[in-house]
């Protein structure tokens, strides 16, 4: 009868302490598989088409690009700029600077006109004076938004860009499982230690006795 009530005793100590072992791992999981990578998408911005037509005794230049009475396209997104050089030959002048269709002649610093990125295709105009025909006649100018613009020429130093989305990974460190497994380990060991010395006190305890009642 005592035996049993020792088991008995043993065996709810032990399902307690595998219990406690369960919840303790469980939470060690749970706060290492607190950092988990993840994934966004970063929406890059557009380019639209920018139109640089050059007409007359003159050149505009961007970066390495030269311009001469032809008709040139880039690439901006809205957030660029670009800045174009306006360089009429000896004895010539600029006559006429259109940016949409809007006169920007009195925009030019030194030469040079900025052109400011936009949520929209653009245009700029330049027409340099020279460009009368050998009978002494001026040429009709057309408008950029009259004009149909020739081939375009290989893309300059802006180099085109499409829309897109990138991938980026968060950073955050991947969940480990070691320091749980060695954790329950050491719990496992330790109920089991336990369990033992709590089986011998019972038992020394029930040999004292046995040899009370022998005394008496």
């Amino acid at each position: 009868m005592v035996i049993k009530q020792t088991l008995k005793i043993v065996t709810v100590f032990t399902t307690l302490c595998m219990v406690a072992i369960g919840g303790l791992v469980g939470t060690a999981e749970a706060i290492s598989g607190g950092n988990t990578p993840v994934t966004y998408e970063v929406q890059e911005s557009p380019a639209f088409s920018l139109t640089v037509t050059a007409e007359g005794n003159g050149s505009v230049r961007y970066q390495d690009q030269a311009i001469v009475g032809q008709t040139m396209t880039f690439q901006m997104k809205a957030d660029d700029e670009m800045v174009f050089e306006l360089s009429p030959d000896a004895g010539e002048r600029i006559e006429e600077v259109l940016l949409d269709g809007a006169d920007v002649l009195d925009q030019l610093k030194d030469g040079q006109l900025t052109v400011h990125g936009a949520n929209k295709e653009q245009q700029l105009y330049v027409r340099f004076s020279g460009t009368k025909q050998p009978d002494g006649t001026k040429p009709e100018t057309t408008k950029p938004d009259e004009a149909k613009p020739e081939p375009s020429a290989p893309d300059s130093g802006s180099a085109p860009t499409t829309a897109g989305t990138t991938n980026k990974p968060n950073s955050g460190s991947n969940p480990k499982t070691g320091d749980s497994t060695n954790l329950s380990a050491y719990l496992f060991v330790g109920t089991l230690s336990l369990t033992g010395l709590l089986f011998l006190m019972v038992r020394k305890n029930e040999s004292r006795k046995r040899d009370e009642r022998g005394m008496i």
